[in-house]
């Protein structure tokens, strides 16, 4: 019995259509649905036989009165439309490769595959039905279950940016706005509040660090809020700060410094930890130093002095696993060594930061990286220099061509 032809592809115009591009980002899929049938002629009977779905729940989706969250499910719908993985924060799916097989997918295909080894296996329709019946209503253990997913994303955002996180994030996001509205306890609720806060803020980090400022400031806002709602004095003046640090790479140093002040005050207010006083005192400093002369201040020998055997230190004691920070000390630290004069150790340093740079997605490293290469201008010809930029070619060639990070 011959194959079954794989599903047409879709119209090259609707992929590339920014209104597709933002409903397949947040997973908005009764907006994507509704595209779809107008544009690809694909109509809610198909749609659900495609991608596995009922009829009545593909209607009730393209109403906006049900929303698809589940994971498998969204695989499906990128699988039946033909809608490639990367707009939907999936991983490249198989039929975006060539149909090529290795030896153990070939041993694999010629393993029985017919309804006797299925037959063990529960089926869609019955995880619906199971889906349909499940309490819905949160509990304290939905909220921990929650927390504990949020810090695997900030593991893997240290590990590989934040950019490919987002969708995921944002759908978990709106999947806790959807379980507010039917917490009724006052303690659940107050933790699905700081949960949301938690993702809201996470969110405005993935676009903060791909500066993309203006809706870092929409998500850090409303982390703020949810925080307010529970009065969370302490992660509002975090919040406060990474939009006075994004306020500093905007060069609005006047606003950068009054959040890092309205920061200070609601950390004192709760008497807040020397560790975190620290660190607001340091997001002032960032913000004087930008409303004064940039340049004279950070390039007074004497500073440069001081700073380095302290950037030394904060890299030896990075995580290993957060490549972001690594690499952000690392550029630090041979700028600061580049200052001094010593152009072969600051190259040594830069090298060794390529690794770290190389394996996050992150325009804010790439920034910085830019930023040393140009110092370097004046000792192009040096040995050290031509060393490091051929490295760099190596590692990242599109930071030396001047395209976004890869």
């Amino acid at each position: 019995m011959p194959e079954p032809s794989p599903p047409p592809e879709l119209p090259v115009r609707l992929l590339t259509d920014p209104e597709m591009i933002k409903a397949c980002r947040l997973r908005d899929f009764a907006l994507v649905f509704r595209m779809v049938k107008k544009y690809a002629g694909i109509y809610p009977s198909m749609i659900a036989r495609r991608c596995d779905l009922t009829p009545s729940r593909v209607g009730e989706v393209m109403a906006a009165k049900r929303k698809l969250l589940h994971m498998d499910v969204v695989e499906r719908i990128s699988d039946g439309l033909r809608i490639p993985g990367h707009m939907l924060g999936l991983s490249s799916r198989a039929w975006e490769s060539p149909p090529e097989l290795s030896a153990t997918d070939r041993e694999a295909s010629s393993q029985p595959t017919g309804p006797s080894a299925r037959s063990s296996m529960p089926t869609r329709d019955v995880d619906d039905v199971l889906a349909s019946v499940a309490c819905t209503s949160p509990s304290a253990s939905t909220v921990q279950a929650l927390r504990s997913s949020i810090e695997d994303y900030w593991r893997r955002d240290d590990e590989h940016g934040g950019e490919v996180l987002r969708p995921a994030v944002i759908g978990q996001l709106r999947y806790v706005e959807s379980l507010l509205t039917q917490s009724r306890g006052d303690s659940v609720r107050h933790g699905l509040l700081g949960v949301a806060a938690e993702l809201a803020r996470l969110t405005g980090w993935t676009h903060f660090d791909a500066r993309q400022f203006s809706q870092a400031r929409f998500y850090f806002g409303e982390a703020l809020r949810f925080a307010k709602d529970i009065d969370d004095r302490q992660f509002m003046a975090n919040v406060l700060a990474c939009m006075s640090l994004q306020a500093t790479y905007q060069d609005r140093p006047t606003g950068a410094l009054a959040l890092a002040t309205a920061a200070q005050d609601h950390a004192r207010a709760i008497g807040g930890t020397p560790r975190v006083l620290s660190m607001l005192s340091m997001r002032e400093a960032f913000a004087h130093a930008t409303l004064g002369s940039r340049s004279g201040a950070h390039a007074r020998l004497g500073e440069a002095e001081i700073a380095e055997p302290l950037i030394a230190q904060a890299l030896h004691r990075e995580s290993s696993t957060n490549q972001r920070g690594r690499a952000f000390h690392a550029f630090w630290l041979a700028r600061t060594q580049l200052q001094q004069g010593n152009l072969e150790q600051a190259c040594h340093t830069a090298v060794n930061a390529l690794t770290p740079a190389s394996a996050v997605t992150s325009e804010r490293v790439t920034g910085h990286l830019r930023e040393f290469s140009m110092q370097l201008s004046p000792h192009r010809a040096e040995p050290a220099a031509v060393a490091f930029e051929s490295q760099l070619r190596q590692a990242l060639p599109a930071v030396v061509s001047g395209s976004p990070h890869p």
